[in-house]
């Protein structure tokens, strides 16, 4: 069963892997939830869905999040509980093995198996990874950027923020964008990458100035250390994010 996204932010947040903004928010909605007879509301999964946008938005204030008022009611216990169960959940699921590490450097790492898994990174931006694929997410607290590590074939996207670039290391190729979304395939031959929106910038050991990528737009890195770009089309781009729930 897919977890709601809204789900796997209450995860993050119990295994301490929200930002500090997400945790302010949440805890102050956490505590408007309770009522004089000491019960908390309920969530309808339109609940979820627009208390999760206002919790993970840039563009929201604990004020906002504090005038939520879903509309049904349940006991606080049950709530919790839901909580832990979707925690026991998370380890069962046999297509993908979730790693939660509250390091200093806020790190988190998925590797999944079968089919599509959607994940969401302790900054909120998205990636759906397809068949044996990993990624490792982390924050360097020194520069305030954001990293992550992929092998595999995955849909990403990216969280703008415009003072924490986001970068992903494909092996000796660099992916760097400050909020976008593109795809990215990756074998012992090539990696290549395709960009749905935004602006990405695509780099090497041995081409560290790189090339930049636009939408409709395909670069391939082979292992000789060429970029070849290519234009791609709509039936390119149906394919990538086929069987996810990404809305340009």
């Amino acid at each position: 069963m897919q977890k709601s996204d809204f789900d796997q932010l209450m995860e993050r947040y119990v295994t301490g892997q929200v930002s500090e903004q997400e945790r302010k928010k949440i805890e102050a909605w956490l505590d408007v939830m309770k009522t004089e007879d000491n019960t908390d509301l309920e969530l309808s999964d339109e609940d979820e869905a627009r208390i999760f946008q206002k919790l993970t938005s840039n563009q929201t204030t604990v004020d906002d999040v504090v005038a939520l008022r879903p509309k049904r009611k349940a006991r606080l216990d049950r709530w919790m509980l839901r909580i832990a169960a979707s925690l026991v959940i998370v380890s069962l699921v046999s297509y993908t093995a979730w790693y939660f590490s509250a390091t200093p450097e806020n790190q988190l790492e998925v590797v999944s198996k079968n089919g599509v898994e959607k994940i969401i990174l302790n900054d909120g931006s998205l990636v759906w990874m397809q068949g044996e694929s990993k990624v490792m997410y982390y924050e360097k607290q020194n520069d305030g950027a954001r990293y992550a590590t992929f092998e595999g074939e995955a849909l990403f996207e990216v969280v703008k923020d415009e003072h924490h670039p986001f970068i992903v290391q494909c092996g000796d190729v660099k992916v760097k964008v400050l909020g976008t979304s593109f795809s990215i395939k990756t074998n012992p031959e090539h990696v290549e990458l395709t960009v749905l929106t935004g602006k990405v910038n695509l780099s090497s050991a041995a081409n560290t100035e790189g090339i930049d990528v636009l939408p409709q737009e395909k670069v391939i890195y082979k292992s000789n250390g060429e970029f070849e770009k290519l234009s791609t089309n709509q039936k390119e781009i149906a394919s990538i994010t086929v069987n996810t729930d990404y809305n340009m």
